[in-house]
């Protein structure tokens, strides 16, 4: 931005032809820009923003106004004096789309991160406004005879933004509409990006939330502190906006406010391989420092090591999406919601499941090198260490002991679960050229299940061009047999070309004979105690499958 005004760029810095030719090389390289949004616009005739919201007549009015009066609302934000858009406004359709457009071709932007959206305000209410309650009625919407417990310190209503007595165009005092300020940002940005990009899907992020919002943005979970108790605070977060119907959430992680620490900063860095939004972010002041994972040691080694595993679970996540797109099924869960009949797992807030097959045990505390937490029955495989031995839970709630070293975070693989993975990369892009890889739990009986969906990511309607492809698994001592079937709509470039088999009877056993779609086939089988990795194979993602692996009889 140029002193921070909206839809614009500091051209002595960012001069607009190298910018845009920098920003075309990323994309070429895999890699995307999201421009910062705010819904404060600076007080400037020679700002287009300005001009137009004038002349369109949709910035919020004065409290002191009566309602056919043009006396805006002003405010404090980073540039300084603001008027605030309307956001319930209709006319603000047409205004609005025509600064992300213009935006646009100054700034080739891929999506667009909303801040700001409660909306925040420095001034506390209006710049004239009175520091404490006045005699008169004027300002009863901002000191209700009511009690409310806003901020859970019973602050004004005002603190932070703007006064609840300002109106909107169409009358309305902004405490009628105040909680969904954020959304209605969220709908009007969503609506003027599919106007840009017919048929296409956006990116939105936004600060200021409400329950429907996860239809047009994602959401990140606000200014969080640098220490372990926003830490472990940010996986409660995660789960309510999971039943808000908002599943790309998550926190900023080693924290935003304050300054950060390579422990913490460490095992928040895990911690968020696991959450559907992931981002590393903090505030540029002077208690901060800087805090990208390269700044520690074990943080970039950490880092590395899991936003790797992260890239490899992308089939995985994108079928997660699929699903609560659909369903509303959260992505991220709390444990009880896997296995509800155990009262203890109710208030456990520092486990969690992704999905319905991984459990993830963060460490929360600082000086820790390990968790302790009790397992839910079922078989559960180590994700990353996988020669270890499983943990057989045949009833109850079993306490367990994982050690976890600053380069740890305890995963495990839950039994009767299959993933499709593929070989990381450092884009989604160049991840998704690579081949595929199925990671196969079995449960005490031999048994797993799952599926993947795959559609070209781009559609906001692929309508039948996807693929919603199922596996099932059923292993015994004599062989085991993957079934592959579907609805194959989609046309999957790459093949799947392992397959490992995790168990909890001996694999370490010779493989006979290995066929596919009952052809026999040659394969590289290699076997350990708990595990059976198969390579060399070529299964066809685009049609229906089966794959036999039988066993030399000891």
């Amino acid at each position: 931005m140029d002193n921070k005004d909206i839809f614009t760029i500091d051209n002595a810095t960012y001069p607009p032809e190298a910018t845009r030719n920098f920003i075309y090389d990323q994309e070429w390289a895999g890699r995307f820009v999201v421009a910062i949004v705010d819904p404060g616009v600076t007080i400037k005739e020679e700002l287009p923003a300005y001009r137009s919201g004038v002349e369109a007549d949709i910035f919020l009015r004065s409290g002191h106004s009566h309602q056919d009066q043009k006396e805006y609302y002003e405010g404090m934000v980073w540039p300084g004096p603001v008027h605030f858009v309307d956001f319930l406004c209709p006319r603000t359709d047409d205004y609005w789309f025509n600064l992300i457009a213009d935006f646009k071709k100054l700034l080739p932007f891929a999506g667009l991160w909303l801040d700001m959206s409660e909306p925040a305000c420095f001034s506390n209410g209006h710049r004239d406004m009175f520091p404490t309650p006045p005699s008169h009625d004027h300002y009863t919407l901002n000191y209700p005879s009511f009690a409310i417990n806003n901020a859970d310190n019973q602050v004004e209503l005002f603190s932070k933004t703007i006064s609840m007595d300002a109106r909107h165009v169409d009358g309305t005092r902004h405490l009628a509409v105040h909680n969904i300020y954020g959304f209605s940002e969220s709908q009007r940005t969503a609506k003027a990006l599919e106007k840009l990009e017919p048929g296409r899907r956006h990116f939105l992020l936004t600060r200021s939330t409400f329950p429907g919002s996860g239809r047009f943005t994602a959401h990140w979970l606000g200014d969080n502190y640098s220490d372990f108790a926003n830490m472990k605070m940010s996986i409660s977060g995660v789960f309510d906006f999971q039943l808000f119907g908002i599943p790309m959430v998550g926190a900023d992680l080693c924290g935003f406010l304050d300054a950060s620490n390579e422990e913490l900063c460490a095992r928040w860095m895990a911690l968020g391989a696991f959450m559907p939004f992931a981002r590393n972010h903090n505030a540029e002041r002077p208690e901060n420092i800087p805090q990208e994972p390269y700044r520690w040691t074990e943080v970039a080694k950490v880092t590395r090591k899991y936003y790797a595993l992260r890239y490899s679970l992308l089939p995985y996540w994108y079928t997660l999406h699929y699903k609560s797109h659909k369903t509303g099924q959260p992505m991220i869960r709390p444990l009880f919601f896997e296995f509800p009949t155990f009262a203890e797992l109710y208030d456990n807030d520092e486990q969690f499941m992704v999905g319905g097959a991984l459990l993830v045990a963060p460490v929360l505390k600082r000086g820790t090198t390990s968790v302790q937490f009790k397992l839910p029955p079922g078989v559960w495989y180590d994700l990353v260490e996988t020669e270890n031995a499983p943990v057989l839970v045949k009833e109850g709630l079993y306490p367990v002991h994982m050690a976890a070293d600053l380069q740890t975070i305890p995963v495990l693989f839950r039994g009767g679960h299959v993933i499709l993975k593929q070989d990381p990369a450092l884009t989604i892009r160049d991840t998704q050229l690579g081949d595929y890889h199925l990671m196969v739990a079995l449960t005490l009986e031999g048994k797993a299940w799952g599926h993947v969906y795959f559609d070209n990511g781009i559609s906001s309607d692929p309508g039948n061009n996807y693929s919603l492809i199922e596996f099932a698994v059923n292993c015994d001592q004599q062989s085991c047999v993957l079934d592959v079937y579907g609805t194959f709509g989609y046309r999957v470039a790459k093949n799947v070309v392992s397959v490992t088999l995790l168990s909890t009877f001996n694999l370490h056993r010779e493989v006979s004979c290995a066929a596919l779609n009952a052809q026999e086939i040659s394969v590289d089988a290699q076997t350990s105690q708990y595990k059976l990795h198969v390579k060399n194979l070529s299964m066809d993602l685009n049609q229906a499958q089966q794959l036999r692996i039988v066993f030399t009889p000891t």
